[in-house]
């Protein structure tokens, strides 16, 4: 088979106007085809080719030289994007110290709120708002507000600090960015100022309103103080109903005292005595007639009736100072000793939940999620701030273009397996 130069011709200048060859060799290539399609000996047509063929070694070196430049470029752009990242890198674990540094700091602050709680469950001293769960929840919540309050002022200090962190990190970032040679990479100082010096006051805005926002989870502490109200108050109202039995003993007694003398065991009265006593002492004095009895106790009677009247009424006065002042005293005693038990009552339900409830510690898990949250709001933020700067050194930057075909190796070949 005979070696088609039209046709290799035609694949010639096809990829001479693809790849952009200068007009001048595009002309060439023009002027050589047209002469091999003329009747001209064979040699000449030859000499035509190899023309071609150095035209080829020529773009071949060209390519070469281009792919060598494009993977240095890669290379460079691929340095130099390590290099931010170290940067991000290091500052990422300095801002995680950071963090960490602020936990231990308010360490002490756990132990605060332990403590406030532990006394907000002292029933010694506050027994009266354990009495309903409202008013025990009211002073158990007051509690993490106190702590929320110590948390936002911690908070702020730690937000400026990261702050000052990530500013000074993409200060590194600019200087870099600004000094590179790497035209896709590179910006200005008027650039950078543009799209994010002018809202610099804004992002701390929202970074200090972030930090004022921090708090305590309160669901975990909303559902303590319901459920311990709860127990606290049902054992309040347990001991109320115990204590108005003990005031209704006596005046019970006195009841069933009364039942029993007035029903079941009558007694004679104190007007029966004292007539069977008189009938017996005059018995003994010789007054034996009826007529005469009954001349004595006309004149006796009448005295008796009036001293028996007066003295009932002082004895009814007597009795009543006396079982008044008793009964006072017996309610003085049961109030006392019932409040005492009440409040040992309430204050073992009461240490007995909180016991469970900070078995885990839980305000030092929500703590330390409360500040890490803060932390990643706030990067956030940055992120979103400095977004220009992502959009820069996108990873589409450093992919490799699709690879062409090398026409120029590939046509020599071709060119070569026909003994070119």
């Amino acid at each position: 088979m005979q070696f088609d130069m039209t046709g290799f011709m035609k694949k010639v200048k096809k990829y001479a106007v693809e790849d952009h060859w200068n007009r001048h060799e595009i002309d060439m290539l023009e002027e050589i085809e047209e002469l091999l399609e003329l009747e001209v000996p064979l040699e000449q047509k030859h000499r035509e080719l190899k023309r071609v063929e150095n035209i080829l070694k020529e773009h071949q070196k060209q390519g070469l030289s281009q792919a060598a430049d494009k993977e240095n470029e890669y290379k460079e752009k691929e340095h130099f994007l390590f290099e931010i990242q170290d940067l991000l890198t290091a500052c990422e674990k300095r801002l995680n110290a950071i963090t960490q540094q602020q936990l231990l700091t308010i360490e002490p602050e756990f132990e605060i709120l332990k403590r406030e709680l532990q006394d907000t469950c002292n029933a010694g001293a506050n027994w009266r708002s354990m009495k309903s769960y409202q008013d025990f929840r009211t002073l158990f919540m007051s509690k993490t507000e106190n702590f929320n309050s110590r948390l936002k002022a911690a908070a702020s200090p730690f937000s400026q600090e990261i702050s000052q962190e990530y500013d000074s990190c993409f200060d590194r970032v600019k200087t870099r960015m600004i000094n590179t040679s790497i035209e896709s990479f590179h910006t200005t100082e008027k650039e950078w100022y543009e799209k994010s010096g002018q809202s610099k006051d804004l992002l701390h805005s929202q970074i200090q309103a972030e930090a004022d926002s921090i708090h305590l989870e309160g669901a975990p502490f909303e559902a303590f103080a319901t459920k311990c109200g709860n127990a606290l108050e049902q054992t309040f109202k347990k001991h109320q109903s115990i204590t108005r039995m003990l005031y209704l003993i006596p005046l019970a007694l006195y009841l069933i005292k009364y039942i029993l003398e007035t029903y079941l065991f009558k007694k004679e009265s104190l007007q029966e005595r004292l007539v069977n006593m008189l009938l017996e002492r005059m018995v003994k004095n010789g007054e034996d007639t009826t007529e005469g009895i009954l001349n004595v106790m006309q004149n006796i009677l009448p005295l008796i009736k009036e001293n028996k009247a007066a003295g009932l009424g002082i004895n009814l006065v007597l009795a009543l100072i006396f079982f008044g002042w008793l009964y006072f005293l017996y309610y003085i005693i049961v109030k006392r000793v019932r409040k005492s038990s009440q409040i040992r009552s309430l204050g073992r339900c009461a240490q007995q939940q909180l016991q469970e409830f900070t078995a885990n510690a839980p305000w030092k898990q929500a703590c330390t999620t409360a500040f890490e949250n803060l932390s990643q709001q706030i990067q956030k933020l940055y992120r979103k701030h400095y977004e220009f700067v992502n959009q820069k050194l996108v990873l589409k930057s450093l992919e490799e273009t699709e690879e062409k075909p090398d026409m120029a190796s590939m046509l020599l070949a071709e060119y070569q397996s026909w003994g070119g």
